[in-house]
C-alpha cells in the first residue's frame, strides 16, 4: 500500500507527520513529547503500534488508522511500540484526531470520532490505578431517601444528615450523632482548623464529634453550597452561595455579600461553588459553558466554548483541591483545569459519567459518581478505566470521604429503603 501525502495542517494533520513510501508499507514520522497511535487492519486482524518518538516506522496494511493525541505514552498510561491486544487493558483514550487511509486512496480523511470497530480495543498499560473492592452494608432505620449530605466528620467518622437527623457513619456502622437542636440542612467539613460546620435557614453551628457544637455567625438564608480556605496558615475564610447564585464571604467572623444574585441554576447545570484561594472562588450554574470567578471583591462571568461545544455538556461541579487546583467537572464526564488564568482541558472521559464529586485518592483524583460509574486520574497523567460501584439513584453520589485507606461513598435511596453506604476498599 502506497500511502498518499496529505496537505500540511494542525499537528495533528497527516501531512505533518505521515510520509509516502515506496513500497507496500506505511512510513510514519511522530512528533516528540506526543503520541500516535497507529491501527493497521488486513481483515479481522489488526496490529497496533504506539509512537512517541521521532523515526520512521513501517506497516504493511489493507487500511491504516493513525489517532493522534498532544500528551506523551506516560501521561496516557501506555506502553511504547507493538501491542497485543490486552483484554483487561484500558480502551483507547479519546483523540485529538483520528485520519484514515485505505488500499488506493490518494489522500488521507479524517474520520469523526471513534470508530465504533475500535470501541472493544483494549491495550496493555502502565497501570497506576488503585483497585478498589466495594463492600456496602445497610443502614437499618435510616430514611436513605432523605439523605442531604455526607461530609467528613474526623478522621474515622463520616458525618451525614437523612430524615432530618444527624448520623455519623464509619465503615462499618452508622450510628445517630448524640447532640440535638443542630441544623440539619447543609453541612462543610473545615479541614484547615478540623471542625464541622453545620447550616439551617438563618442559623448555623460548628465544632466537633468529640467535643460537640454551639452557636455561630450564620448567613442570612439558607446557603446551599459551603466551600473554604483548607489551609491552616491562612485566616479562616467560607465562601456560600443562594439558589439565586449570588456569593456570600465569611471573614474576621461575619458575612457579606461579594457577589449579587443573578437568577435561578440555569437548567441541565449544577450550582457548585469552589474556594481557590484568599479572597477568591468560583460557581458553576450559571449556563452550559459559563463561570462566575470572583477576585478580591470582583465578580465576571467567563465562558468556556469547548463545554458547549460537546453535545449537551455543562458544568456541574466547582471543586479545589491543593495538590490539583480548581478543577471543574462537567455532564459529560470531562475535567476542566485552571490554569495560566484561563480554563482548560485537564481530563478527558473513558465513561460519560455525570461528575458529582472529585475527592484525592492517592496521588491522583476519582471523580463522577452517575449511577456508582467513576474515573480515576492517577500519575503521570494516566486515566484508569472506568468501574462500575454499585448502582446508586439518578442523583448518584452525595459524598465520598476518605477514611484511612477506605473511601465511603453515599447517595439518596428509593423512598422506603434503608440508606446504603459503599465503601471501597483498597484491594
Amino acid at each position: 500500500m502506497k500511502l498518499p501525502r496529505a496537505r500540511v495542517g494542525p499537528w495533528w494533520a497527516p501531512g505533518l507527520a505521515l510520509v509516502a513510501s515506496c513500497s507496500s508499507d506505511a512510513a510514519f514520522l511522530a512528533r516528540e513529547g506526543q503520541t500516535t497511535i497507529l491501527v493497521a487492519h488486513d481483515g479481522a486482524r489488526r496490529t497496533v503500534n504506539v509512537i512517541s518518538s521521532g523515526g520512521p516506522i513501517s506497516l504493511e496494511s489493507e487500511r491504516l488508522q493513525a489517532l493522534f493525541y498532544q500528551e506523551n505514552v506516560a501521561e496516557l498510561g501506555l506502553i511504547e511500540g507493538l501491542q497485543t491486544e490486552a483484554p483487561g487493558g484500558r480502551l483507547l483514550p479519546e483523540p485529538q484526531a483520528i485520519w484514515e487511509v485505505r488500499a488506493g486512496d490518494t489522500e488521507w480523511r479524517r474520520l469523526v470520532g471513534v470508530p465504533a470497530e475500535l470501541g472493544d480495543l483494549r491495550l496493555p498499560t502502565v497501570s497506576t490505578c488503585i483497585p478498589l473492592e466495594p463492600d456496602p452494608y445497610m443502614a437499618t432505620g435510616v430514611d436513605g431517601s432523605g439523605l442531604l449530605f455526607a461530609i467528613r466528620g474526623d478522621d474515622q467518622h463520616v458525618l451525614l444528615s437523612a430524615g432530618g437527623r444527624l448520623y455519623t457513619a464509619s465503615a462499618e456502622e452508622v450510628q445517630p450523632l448524640p447532640y440535638a437542636g443542630l441544623p440539619t440542612s447543609l453541612g462543610y467539613y473545615d479541614l484547615g482548623r478540623q471542625q464541622v460546620w453545620l447550616f439551617g435557614p438563618g442559623v448555623a453551628a460548628r465544632g466537633t464529634l468529640s467535643g460537640g457544637f454551639s452557636s455561630a455567625p450564620a448567613p442570612p438564608f439558607l446557603p446551599i453550597w459551603v466551600d473554604g480556605n483548607p489551609d491552616p496558615a491562612l485566616p479562616e475564610e467560607l465562601f456560600a452561595a443562594t439558589a439565586s447564585a449570588a456569593i456570600w464571604r465569611y471573614f474576621e467572623g461575619g458575612w457579606s455579600e461579594v457577589s449579587p444574585p443573578r437568577g435561578p441554576q440555569a437548567e441541565d447545570t449544577r450550582l457548585t461553588l469552589a474556594w481557590a484561594g484568599p479572597n477568591e472562588a468560583y460557581l458553576t450554574g450559571l449556563g452550559f459553558e459559563h463561570v462566575l470567578e470572583y477576585r478580591d471583591g470582583a465578580a465576571r462571568v467567563v465562558s468556556v466554548p469547548e463545554v458547549r461545544s460537546g453535545a449537551g455538556d455543562a458544568f456541574y461541579l466547582a471543586r479545589h483541591l491543593p495538590e490539583w487546583g480548581t478543577l471543574l467537572g462537567t455532564r459529560g464526564g470531562h475535567l476542566y483545569r485552571r490554569d495560566g488564568g484561563v480554563w482548560q482541558t485537564f481530563s478527558r472521559p473513558s465513561t460519560t459519567s455525570k461528575i458529582f464529586l472529585i475527592e484525592p485518592l492517592g496521588r491522583g483524583l476519582i471523580f463522577g459518581g452517575e449511577d456508582g460509574v467513576m474515573n480515576q486520574l492517577q500519575p503521570p497523567n494516566t486515566l484508569c478505566a472506568a468501574e462500575n460501584y454499585g448502582s446508586f439513584s439518578d442523583q448518584s453520589a452525595v459524598g465520598a470521604i476518605s477514611l484511612g485507606n477506605d473511601l465511603v461513598f453515599l447517595s439518596p435511596s428509593p423512598p422506603g429503603v434503608d440508606l446504603r453506604v459503599t465503601v471501597l476498599r483498597r484491594r
